[in-house]
C-alpha cells in the first residue's frame, strides 16, 4: 500500500498476475476515481472477470442522522 494526498494506491500479485489499484480523491470536489490495472507475466492468456460495484447517495450528509 502506498498512500499520498489524494492517492491511494494498493499492489498485489498473485502468482503471474500483478494487480494494482489507484483511488484518487479530489479535494475541491466530490469525486473519487478508481483505476483497475491488470499484468499477466505469465507464457499463458489468461481470461478474467471484472465486477464493480457503487452506491450513489442523493441527498445531504446529515439526513441519515
Amino acid at each position: 500500500m502506498h498512500f499520498r494526498a489524494g492517492l491511494a494506491e494498493f499492489v498485489r500479485r498473485d502468482g503471474a498476475l500483478d494487480s494494482t489499484l489507484e483511488i484518487a480523491v479530489a479535494v475541491e470536489a466530490d469525486i473519487e476515481l478508481r483505476r483497475l490495472t491488470l499484468r499477466n507475466h505469465g507464457e499463458k492468456p489468461r481470461t478474467l472477470s471484472v465486477t464493480s460495484y457503487t452506491e450513489l447517495v442523493v441527498g445531504w450528509a446529515g439526513a441519515d442522522n
